[in-house]
């Protein structure tokens, strides 16, 4: 509908306008119904502008008519009618082209509102036409992504498929190789480098004695190691490894059980995941070897040892013979009461002495001339025995323990009661307290095993003597050198190093 104010002062224009234009041209025209004016303004207003200001219209035309024609009060009847009657008409006239104007107004109304109804239903059919296309644009697009994605996923399947093949396939390889590297015998470890075991071979489990799952998540060398002085050499390997990457050399290791290993060793350095160093140490076990050598040098030692010592004896032997002589003569050109034969007598006694240090370097040097026989062991032992109690003191027990049985041996009496005498006088001395002292023999069997590792052996049956006591015992160092000709621990003037 129009603006209602709009309207109203349309109407009011209009008719004022009809009411100026009768008033002025009236007179001049003098038309007989002047009401034809105020019916044709009321009827553009009717038409024009609907029933409401048609209302307004009639009022205002009507007031105007009554107003300037409506002849006096008291005139004829019929000439009073007239413009009540023409007014009437034009009232009810301008009030029906009013509502038909209002029906008009309303038709087009509604027509307007249909079509804007209309536009807006197109706007909305294309809108939604719009989004249906771009609907199906999105759909499109979104089949295209899913068609990408799904040749995506196969591909992804294809490279799975062989990601998990190439996998097994290094799987197998790593079986293989961990299959081969159980098969070693030669122990091999794998560690961090500063850190912790993570591979410990079946090999390592025989020689050292430990279980892969005792020593996993160790460090080997805390684990190995025999004295600080192996982890100083060991810290000096880690160094060398992290300079070069690898290194080889001999290492002395521990075993489960206490033994002590020389291993030749050779490590390399590893890269492993998430950029950790890993070190591949694969140890084998020369201690027999390293035995044997040492046997073979101790023994070669021994040899030219004993050469240069057979030589001197000999010579101080013929030395000895002459001072011996020569006391002698002297002895026998003295009277009993003389006391220059205190002093030839002491001569003679420290010739003595001296001829049976030369007796024991001939011994060493095997120059002396031996005389074996067939002894047995447990006889010789008992009568060893009544001597060693006054050498050994009171205040240290002596026990003999001999097997019954014995098998019999070959071997030279005096040398054999020497060896023993030597034996229970060093253990003596390494129990100034006193102690116990234990002989011991028995009947052994010398296997391929022992052979290998001393030189002198040979298999079969042997009858060993055990002696063994309570005293301090000795170190590694000395107990590797006690064999060594002319080496002692005790104080000077009070042993050779020529007893064992």
């Amino acid at each position: 509908m129009p603006n209602s104010g709009r309207e109203y002062a349309g109407a009011v224009a209009v008719v004022a306008l009809a009411t100026l234009v009768r008033a002025l041209m009236g007179p001049v025209l003098d038309v007989e119904l002047p009401f034809i004016t105020y019916f044709a303004a009321v009827f553009v207003t009717a038409w024009a502008w609907g029933f409401r200001p048609t209302l307004l219209a009639v009022a205002l035309s009507g007031i105007a008519a009554v107003i300037l024609f409506f002849p006096p009060l008291g005139g004829g009847m019929r000439a009073a009618l007239l413009p009540l009657i023409g007014l009437s008409v034009f009232a009810v006239t301008g009030i029906a082209a009013g509502m038909m104007g209002e029906g008009r107004r309303r038709a087009l109304f509604v027509m307007r509102r249909e079509a804007h109804e209309a536009r807006e239903a197109h706007a909305l059919a294309e809108d939604m036409a719009s989004q249906a296309e771009e609907a199906a644009a999105l759909a499109e697009e979104e089949a295209v992504r899913a068609e990408e994605q799904q040749a995506v996923a196969e591909e992804e399947r294809v490279n799975a498929e062989a990601a998990t093949a190439a996998a097994v396939a290094a799987q197998a390889t790593l079986e293989w190789q961990a299959g081969l590297l159980e098969q070693t015998h030669d122990a091999v470890l794998v560690w961090e480098l500063g850190g912790p075991l993570v591979y410990w071979n079946r090999g390592a489990e025989v020689l050292y004695g430990w279980s892969r799952h005792d020593v996993l998540g160790k460090r080997s060398h805390e684990l190995l190691r025999t004295a600080p002085a192996d982890a100083a050499s060991m810290r000096e390997v880690e160094a060398e490894l992290a300079r070069r990457g690898e290194w080889a050399g001999e290492l002395r290791h521990r075993t489960r059980d206490g033994r002590t290993l020389v291993v030749e060793s050779r490590t390399v350095v590893l890269a492993g995941q998430q950029g950790r160093k890993l070190v591949l140490e694969s140890n084998r076990d020369v201690t027999e070897r390293m035995n044997t050598q040492e046997q073979l040098r101790q023994s070669q030692k021994m040899d030219a040892v004993g050469q240069l010592a057979g030589g001197i004896a000999h010579d101080f032997n013929n030395l000895l013979a002459a001072i011996t002589g020569y006391a002698s003569l002297l002895l026998t050109t003295l009277e009993p009461g003389d006391e220059r034969r205190k002093d030839l007598e002491e001569i003679e006694l420290a010739a003595d002495r001296a001829a049976q240090l030369t007796y024991q370097l001939l011994a060493f040097s095997r120059k002396q001339m031996l005389q074996p026989a067939s002894l047995d062991l447990n006889q010789v032992l008992r009568e060893t025995a009544r001597m060693l109690q006054r050498l050994l003191g009171e205040t240290i027990e002596l026990t003999v323990v001999p097997q019954v049985g014995l098998g019999g041996i070959v071997a030279d009496r005096s040398q054999l009661e020497q060896v023993i005498v030597n034996l229970a006088v060093n253990a003596r001395d390494a129990m100034p307290e006193g102690g116990q002292l234990t002989l011991e023999t028995h009947d052994v069997e010398l296997d391929e095993s022992y052979v290998a590792t001393h030189l002198d052996a040979r298999p079969g049956p042997h009858v060993m003597l055990s002696v063994s006591d309570t005293g301090v015992g000795m170190s590694e160092s000395i107990a590797a050198r006690i064999f060594e000709p002319f080496f002692t621990t005790k104080e000077r003037g009070k042993g050779t190093g020529l007893g064992l």
